[in-house]
């Protein structure tokens, strides 16, 4: 694992929340983050497994059906086919997750501080990400990781996360 900057440590073991919990039993901040690393890590997909597919669909059971695009009708359909076949893993396309982020930013609908705080600044960085102001060439990097690493670096104004200096390891 690599040694972050400070203030952030090293860790040297795992709580049984971070090794199990958000896994068997996510919060929605776990599969906002989840997302947030896999299309961060150059992910066409994001893979969830059953627990955490019931948490987002049941979060975005709530966004209002006028809010809809075919993105976001998309990952609703994905989540309930999973669920009702109990998939260990459901792969949730690329673009149907980011709507559906985009959906819950929107919509906000009665979430937990903690959870919309952790939601404003995936939206954020996901939107950063999509939007780039400086136009940054893909090609020119040698993944996909250092690109965005150069978009967020490069931002004039740069999200809540960027600030934060990370998370930049996948």
């Amino acid at each position: 694992m690599p040694r972050p900057r400070q203030p952030f440590v090293a860790m040297a073991w795992l709580c049984a929340h971070c090794l199990f919990n958000r896994r068997v039993k996510p919060r929605l901040t776990d599969v906002l983050l989840r997302v947030f690393h896999h299309v961060f890590s150059g992910s066409t997909t994001i893979p969830l497994n059953t627990a955490e597919a019931q948490v987002l669909s049941e979060v975005l059971s709530r966004v209002p059906a006028e809010t809809g695009d075919a993105h976001l009708r998309e990952a609703i359909a994905a989540q309930h086919t999973g669920i009702d076949a109990n998939d260990p893993a459901m792969l949730l396309s690329f673009h149907p997750a980011l709507a559906a982020v985009d959906a819950l930013r929107i919509a906000m609908p009665g979430m937990e501080a903690r959870d919309a705080v952790t939601l404003a600044a995936v939206a954020e960085h996901l939107a950063q990400w999509e939007h780039h102001p400086n136009g940054l060439d893909q090609e020119q990097f040698a993944s996909r990781v250092q690109w965005r690493q150069a978009i967020v670096k490069t931002s004039p104004t740069p999200t809540a996360l960027s600030e934060r200096g990370g998370p930049f390891w996948v």
